[in-house]
């Protein structure tokens, strides 16, 4: 493929664009507080994915190994 399109490895293989990411890690000291969560954080069991009315991705998620709620924001733009 790379031959026949000529052009550089780093092109033909390119398959996405990263986007801008934001990872905040939340200490809590409450033993399970998204079980309490109202509204869109509420989802037994998991991860919690909410669009950003298709400019990103919102993603809520308890750490497994320690007192923290990791939340991730990605985007078009890190604002």
């Amino acid at each position: 493929m790379v031959k026949k399109a000529e052009q550089p490895v780093s092109k033909v293989c390119h398959r996405f664009d990263a986007l801008p990411q934001v990872l905040k890690n939340v200490r809590y000291k409450e033993r399970r507080p998204l079980e309490n969560a109202q509204g869109a954080l509420r989802h037994p069991g998991g991860r919690k994915k909410q669009r950003l009315d298709g400019h990103g991705r919102l993603i809520v998620r308890p750490s497994g190994t320690e007192p923290v709620i990791r939340v991730m924001g990605e985007g078009n733009d890190k604002g």
